[in-house]
């Protein structure tokens, strides 16, 4: 899910919106204690993944971040 969320700083911005049934604090710290981390925020029960602050070919490493969050048990 792609939500549109308010930011503090007055700039409009894009997340992805992450939800498990488990919930998504095992989700955000994998990913926090990744190679490289990935920051997202918890809120009503989601891992919101902000798009503002990556840079073109972020995604690549932020796919990689989430896959080995997985493989490590993080969701």
């Amino acid at each position: 899910m792609v939500r549109r969320t308010p930011s503090w700083s007055g700039l409009a911005s894009f997340a992805v919106a992450l939800r498990s049934a488990g919930g998504v604090d095992g989700l955000a710290a994998a990913l926090r204690a990744g190679e490289i981390p990935v920051l997202g925020r918890v809120q009503k029960e989601a891992l919101l993944l902000d798009a503002r602050t990556l840079l073109p070919g972020d995604d690549e490493i932020v796919e990689r971040a989430f896959a080995a969050a997985l493989v490590g048990g993080g969701a």
